[in-house]
């Protein structure tokens, strides 16, 4: 499971407001990250209960898709189970995602029951893919952490928030994968016209030194005159975490398919 983003919701192509705060220069913001990013990679377990706002706009149109999650999830060392309700407009529909090493299923209820089917992506990163991945964007310079820090209280915890962005130069054909991975692009089928059409990527953690991330915020930009007519031109996520636990008792029955 990606702990820095807590969620990929891979089916679909597509923060709490008045927290108190304040934004002070440091010269510990890396520490700050590196700190959380040890703790991250040595959690084994969770449960999250999250809400989570997929926009994604559209080539030629002023019209955005929004995607309006609740769930909750289980982790365990490289399964993930998320059980969703998704909201786009007036129409609800909950779904469970299992996400395992190399597969992915989604199940949706039938007729009282849940069914699962087996989903092929074009991009997939499973759990210790995408923490390597991010461990190595951010060790090669790739992924540059902000000078100023954050202070935020969320859910009656204060945590750390520093922000990121990449160095499109610094970014090879595999990190370009899994930026549109983590942007909520992993449905789309011309994943080269995407991969080459990226122009800015950016996001916003708020951390706790115990591996958790209470609140995020990701932009995703692509150039338009390289993309089809139909293309994805921006995606925004926004990821809350309203409830949790780091390392509770999670039976491996809890992943099997029904």
């Amino acid at each position: 499971m990606k702990k820095w983003l807590l969620v990929a919701v891979v089916i679909i192509a597509v923060a709490f407001s008045g927290c108190g705060g304040g934004s002070t220069p440091t010269k510990d913001v890396k520490s700050i990250f590196e700190t959380w990013l040890e703790a991250a990679k040595a959690i084994e377990s969770m449960r999250a209960d999250h809400s989570l706002a997929i926009e994604t706009c559209p080539k030629g149109s002023s019209r955005c898709t929004r995607v309006d999650i609740e769930g909750r999830l289980y982790v365990k060392d490289n399964k993930q189970l998320d059980e969703l309700e998704l909201t786009v407009g007036t129409t609800k529909q909950r779904i469970r995602q299992y996400l395992f090493e190399d597969e992915v299923y989604v199940a949706t209820m039938v007729e009282g029951e849940w069914v699962a089917n087996k989903v092929d992506l074009p991009l997939y990163f499973n759990s210790a893919e995408g923490e390597a991945e991010m461990e190595s964007l951010y060790k090669r310079g790739a992924l540059v952490v902000g000078t100023a820090v954050q202070t935020r209280s969320i859910a009656g915890e204060e945590c750390a928030c520093v922000t990121l962005s990449a160095q499109l130069s610094k970014l090879s054909t595999v990190d370009r994968e899994f930026l549109l991975f983590s942007g909520g692009l992993s449905t789309i089928s011309n994943v080269d016209t995407y991969i080459d059409a990226i122009n800015s990527y950016s996001m916003k953690l708020c951390l706790l030194p115990n591996g958790m991330v209470l609140d995020s915020e990701m932009n995703l930009g692509f150039d338009a005159d390289a993309l089809p007519p139909d293309g994805i031109i921006s995606s925004h996520i926004l990821s809350t975490v309203l409830d949790y636990e780091v390392n509770p008792v999670i039976p491996d029955s809890l992943f099997n398919l029904p």
